[in-house]
């Protein structure tokens, strides 16, 4: 799916990076910094690669192509565009593939998150069920649903 994504990105004219489990740490940091430097529009990461090591609070959007059972992978991957002082919105998508273990995994993850609210009301709720939004325009042809309810 990552590499998938890279080839399309690149067809429609970005500048677009790699990081997941086959990458070095040398040569993430390497795209990394390339990216902080305005040398990459995107970045396309794994939420496990994501969710450590990275600052990335200069960016309007983030797309999940995937998710796991971890609750905390998820938050932790979108918090590291969440970091400093934001001056715009932070748009963050989550692909589904219909009829497919996504809609399980999304509910795991809403189960979880509803249970570490009633531990700790500051936690963030997740929502991520195919009902709650639609994507709309051209952003509907990269993504599909999300809503995040704090």
């Amino acid at each position: 799916q990552q590499e998938r994504l890279v080839e399309i990105c690149k067809k429609m004219g970005f500048r677009v990076g790699l990081i997941n489990g086959n990458v070095s740490t040398a040569k993430r940091g390497d795209i990394d910094e390339a990216f902080q430097r305005g040398e990459l529009d995107i970045v396309v990461v794994s939420p496990a690669t994501a969710s450590v090591g990275f600052n990335w609070g200069h960016l309007d959007t983030v797309i999940f192509m995937s998710i796991d059972f971890m609750d905390s992978s998820f938050l932790q991957g979108y918090r590291r565009a969440m970091r400093g002082v934001r001056t715009s919105p932070l748009l963050i998508y989550v692909m589904e593939y219909e009829n497919s273990v996504d809609q399980r995994i999304f509910k795991i993850v809403e189960i979880k998150s509803a249970m570490a609210v009633e531990v700790d009301p500051t936690q963030v709720v997740v929502k991520l069920s195919g009902d709650h939004v639609k994507a709309r325009g051209k952003e509907a042809s990269l993504v599909s649903k999300l809503l995040m309810q704090q």
